[in-house]
């Protein structure tokens, strides 16, 4: 047998290993905190301690089981698993008792329809055209993902257009009118923020930048120019303006909270 026809036996082996020993664990044949070793592995089916050393490898990448040198394998509960992996989905799916509580957890994963710029699709352009896309789903795990290159575009008033999105905003991108650092160009922060504020939203800022460097990304994204000297440079900036504005924020909440305080006060 060559080296390659080893390899490529040695492929169905792994994955057999892993679809056995994983949903076996799924449900709960193989039970939390019980014990195995390699060795039990390569009898048990039958393989070398290769392919079994890649099945434990993998089960680890999973949150799966732990590896020891003194204990060996120790399987760990869910709470460790990495439960939107798409074999560990599988496993769940295939088994009778553990199906019900894995379509329940897809339900709850939070969709985000991003709407984007007229230049790079007519589908969905404004927070308006999103939240009706929304509604059709009937679902309440869908919601919108706000970024402010797109909206600087589309929308006549981004603060407007964050306070009608509400409740709907799952996540936000900030980028300055040119796609560059946040703070560099023309976009209107302090309003967009205190909207953010009035909606409630205590999720995370993502900096949402490109670089011509890549002629993929470059012509997709239309960036014909640096938007910053370098990267690096870039996510530098755009954290020191974020942060000092997340602190005027923070800071400007606290004087309004003190102030109503006082105003109730007799």
């Amino acid at each position: 047998m060559t080296t390659s026809t080893r390899a490529e036996t040695a492929v169905p082996l792994l994955s057999h290993v892993l679809d056995e020993i994983g949903a076996e664990i799924v449900t709960g044949v193989i039970k939390t905190d019980q014990r195995f070793t390699l060795q039990d592995i390569s009898v048990r089916f039958g393989i070398s301690r290769t392919v079994a050393r890649e099945a434990m490898r993998a089960l680890e990448q999973m949150g799966m089981v732990m590896s020891s040198r003194r204990v060996g394998l120790t399987v760990l509960p869910m709470s460790e698993w990495n439960v939107f992996d798409q074999q560990v989905i599988n496993w769940r799916l295939a088994g009778e008792k553990s199906r019900g509580p894995q379509l329940h957890s897809l339900n709850q994963v939070r969709l985000a329809i991003e709407p984007l710029n007229r230049f790079e699709t007519d589908l969905v352009n404004t927070v308006e055209r999103g939240l009706e896309l929304c509604a059709a789903t009937g679902r309440d795990n869908v919601g919108l993902l706000l970024d402010t290159f797109h909206m600087n575009i589309e929308e006549k008033d981004l603060a407007d257009a964050v306070r009608l999105a509400g409740d709907r905003v799952f996540h936000v991108q900030v980028a300055e009118n040119d796609r560059g650092t946040p703070g560099s160009g023309h976009v209107p922060w302090a309003e967009f923020f205190r909207a953010l504020d009035d909606i409630g939203y205590l999720g995370p800022l993502t900096v949402e930048s490109f670089t011509g460097d890549n002629d993929t990304i470059a012509v997709a994204a239309s960036i014909w120019r640096p938007l910053a000297e370098t990267q690096d440079a870039l996510a530098r900036s755009s954290a020191e303006f974020l942060t000092a504005l997340q602190s005027a924020r923070a800071g400007a909440n606290k004087h309004d909270h003190s102030s109503s305080t006082a105003e109730e006060q007799p």
